[in-house]
């Protein structure tokens, strides 16, 4: 008989003992599905590991809820909801179902009588199994809400989790002390008001508080956990001078922890103090918020710089002459007219005494200035002077009519100017010259480069020479982002970094025999023809897509791009050689195997398994089987007498889901082994 001394507990059976010592040992999901009560047969139960079901089973039904304890890791709760319209039996013992069907808790509890409707009188009855385990990590925490019932507790702590909060009375408009009644925003607060504060100087005590007479205020119950204080948490405020009819936001990024987190809020809309009114000038805030407003009207009111304003006009047009007979003041001074000018143009003092100055003594005059004469006609001898033009013409003639002409004279007159001796000097200088036939040159002679395919007589450089031979231009060139080249480029190396678009120079104005070179760091690169010009390779196209580590060079002849390389790098053949593991070919293709043990005492086992490498474009085929995990497949007659089998869903590029059927010896350790293809 139940009475003070009575004991109640739960504990896991034996078959849950060890499903979770399975779940912890090989990290197979372990999943709990269903509750049952019971009556016991009217006796007091008391729960053994070795029970395989209730004394009594009255009900079973899916839980309403799964959840790891937030106060001990180590502890699951498990919930039932039993509906009025079910009963008229007591409840003394609780049992824990997973998928599989087997019991696995076993718990007594103080008899409770569930009645039904039919009896006068109907409650829904909550019944709850705290269950304790090593380890939480494998425990799927699943439920099927299609067929739960929710308590009143759920449903309010799932309101309290939407961003959306009930209404505050005031909002803060300054730091406060958190204790007491008080005024806020002009607003005299009762005990149980909400109180939205958002200006302490510990930002971390900022949230949603409901005022307490006398004492600490505490957290309101809709914001009092990490759970239910969120980034875009909203709240409305009702009254206040300045905050009231407003609401604010939560604009603190997680991660969020509720008495740590510095929790930041921001009015998302509400009163700004700008009257209605028109204005020609606003300023807007970040929420679309007209926040301040004027009617300036001057032009710094409108924060005009570049303009003048009426007073700066008007003292500027006092300083001006009339146009018509203007009266000048102090000493007006213009541009002085050209001698000999006779127009309407001011005459300046300057003017006039230059205009006896400017005369010369017919004999043997001074002149001033540049003085000019006409020009002689060609080969003149006479006493007529002659001009610079003269003398132009006569030594352009005489060049004319011998190129070597122009060198003599220079060096004549430099010999003339500087040496008496000038034989001597003449003879030096024609030393300094090396032979028209056959010369040889001293120093470090130099010539322009010819143009890449020139093939004519013109002068080779060491630069020609080398660019001939197949050198590099320059360093190699670092591609980061789609570019277009240019003909004068061929010969450079091009690093692609990426999946960049190179596309090359057009034909047309590209030499034959212009080479460009290519590395691909990276799949996926591409090379593409200037508008529709194609690339020859194995087949015709606009573009090629390359490789990672792939060496590619294209080069113009007959008016077409041709496109050669190097092979790929040994990237593209990269392995991972092992139990699990993938090897990739030149043409794509990426092959991937791997094997896996099947859980022991099932007939049937969820194998959801993650490739060792992510195909970069999708898996093509998943080919999978199932067998015993022994290199010695007779050593038991009754391996062979096995049923069993795999089936797979459609795989993803990451992996693939698999269920293994066994239907005889389910406690020998099977193995699944599987091969997958794709690109």
């Amino acid at each position: 008989m139940t009475d003070q001394n009575s004991q109640f507990f739960a504990i896991l059976t034996a078959i849950g003992e060890a499903k979770q010592a399975n779940a912890d040992a090989l990290g197979v999901p372990w999943t709990f599905s269903q509750m049952g009560v019971g009556d016991a047969n009217g006796a007091d139960p008391v729960p053994s590991r070795t029970q395989t079901s209730l004394i009594n089973e009255r009900r079973r039904a899916p839980l309403n809820q799964l959840k790891v304890d937030p106060e001990n890791l180590n502890i699951i709760i498990a919930e039932q909801v039993i509906p009025p319209d079910v009963g008229g039996w007591w409840i003394r013992e609780i049992g824990l179902y997973d998928t599989d069907g087997d019991l696995v808790a076993v718990a007594n509890c103080a008899p409770s009588f569930k009645p039904l409707l039919s009896q006068g009188t109907g409650k829904t009855q909550v019944v709850r199994l705290n269950i304790i385990v090593t380890s939480t990590a494998n425990v799927q925490l699943k439920i099927d809400p299609s067929v739960v019932l929710a308590t009143r507790e759920w449903v309010t702590e799932e309101l309290a989790k939407q961003d959306f909060k009930h209404s505050v009375l005031a909002a803060t408009t300054a730091a406060i002390t958190l204790s007491g009644v008080q005024t806020i925003d002009g607003i005299v607060l009762t005990a149980g008001a909400r109180v939205l504060v958002k200006n302490q100087a510990a930002a971390k005590d900022n949230g949603l508080y409901q005022v307490v007479a006398g004492g600490l205020w505490t957290r309101c119950a809709d914001a009092d956990t990490t759970a239910k204080v969120t980034p875009g948490m909203l709240v409305l405020v009702e009254k206040g001078t300045l905050n009231g009819d407003s609401a604010w936001q939560l604009v603190t990024d997680s991660p969020i922890t509720l008495g740590t987190s510095g929790l930041s809020f921001e009015m998302a809309f509400g009163r700004t103090g700008v009257a209605a009114s028109t204005y020609r000038s606003v300023t807007v805030d970040k929420y679309g918020r007209v926040v301040s407003a004027a009617n300036p009207t001057t032009a710094a009111g409108y924060g005009l710089t570049d303009v003048y304003t009426m007073v700066q006009i008007d003292t500027a047009m006092a300083l001006k002459a009339p146009l018509a007979s203007p009266t000048f003041t102090g000493i007006p001074a213009g541009p002085t007219a050209a001698a000999g000018t006779n127009t309407t143009q001011l005459a300046t003092t300057a003017f006039v005494a230059a205009l006896g100055a400017l005369k010369a003594n017919l004999a043997s005059p001074t002149f001033t200035g540049v003085p000019a004469c006409p020009t002689a006609a060609p080969g003149s001898n006479t006493a007529q002077l002659a001009n610079t033009a003269f003398v132009q013409a006569a030594i352009a003639a005489l060049v004319a009519s011998s190129p070597a002409a122009l060198d003599t004279l220079n060096e004549l007159a430099a010999a003339l100017g500087n040496d008496p001796n000038f034989a001597t000097t003449i003879t030096n200088l024609l030393a300094l010259k090396a032979p028209l036939e056959s010369p040889i040159f001293t120093g470090s002679p130099q010539t322009p480069t010819p143009q890449q395919f020139d093939a004519d007589t013109s002068i080779a450089t060491t630069e020609f020479v080398q660019r001939a031979l197949g050198s590099l231009p320059g360093d190699p060139i670092l591609v980061s982002a789609n570019i277009t080249l240019v003909n004068a480029q061929a010969g450079n190396l091009f690093l692609n970094t990426d999946t960049w678009q190179i596309t090359l120079p057009s034909l047309a104005v590209t030499p034959n025999g212009s080479a460009f070179h290519f590395l691909f760091m990276k799949e996926g690169g591409s090379l593409k023809g200037s508008g529709t010009e194609t690339i020859q390779g194995i087949s015709a196209a606009n573009s090629y897509t390359a490789y990672r580590g792939e060496k590619v060079t294209v080069v113009k002849r007959n008016n077409a791009w041709y496109l050669g390389g190097g092979g790929l790098g040994a990237e593209a053949f990269l392995a991972n050689i092992g139990t699990n593991g993938y090897q990739k070919l030149a043409s794509g293709l990426i092959v991937q195997w791997g094997r896996a043990l099947v859980p022991l005492s099932v007939a049937t086992a969820n194998m959801d398994t993650v490739f060792p490498m992510l195909f970069p474009n999708a898996c093509l085929s998943v080919v999978a089987s199932t067998g015993l995990n022994t290199s010695n497949y007779d050593n038991n007659a009754n391996f062979r007498t096995d049923k069993q089998s795999v089936s797979i869903g459609t795989p993803s590029a990451s992996g693939f889901d698999a269920q293994v059927f066994i239907e005889n010896n389910v406690n020998d350790q099977r193995v699944m082994n599987w091969h997958a293809v794709g690109y």
